[in-house]
């Protein structure tokens, strides 16, 4: 009852044709579209997929004070991609918040008061 009964079953139905004119008028619209709100999506280049087990291979790092860029180095990830997971583990209280901030054990007693991040 979710879809709407086919005339012809599961037989392929009745051929459509577009018209190009009628083509050519919705690539148009399509094109003004586009260029009356340009889109924009940063970062499209990265990867912002992550298994299980580098979920929780990154948390044992985090926990073990590493930075973040041993981190990216353990998890084959590029610098970016770990800096957003942390930003969404930190949002999801997943990971604790660490005195040596995102330098990890590396941080320097400088580095640690320059970098009041909350995570």
């Amino acid at each position: 009852n979710i879809l709407p009964a086919r005339k012809n079953g599961l037989r392929a139905n009745k051929r459509i044709r577009i018209s190009e004119k009628t083509m050519k008028e919705k690539m148009i619209r399509l094109r003004y579209l586009f260029e009356e709100s340009p889109v924009y999506i940063p970062f499209q280049e990265l990867n912002f997929m992550f298994y299980d087990s580098e979920i929780r291979r990154f948390r044992e790092l985090w926990a073990a004070n590493e930075s973040y860029l041993n981190i990216a180095k353990e998890l084959k990830r590029n610098e970016d991609e770990t800096l957003f997971l942390i930003i969404d583990q930190a949002k999801k209280n997943l990971i604790e918040p660490r005195e040596s901030g995102l330098l990890g054990k590396e941080a320097s007693e400088d580095e640690r008061n320059k970098q009041k991040l909350p995570f």
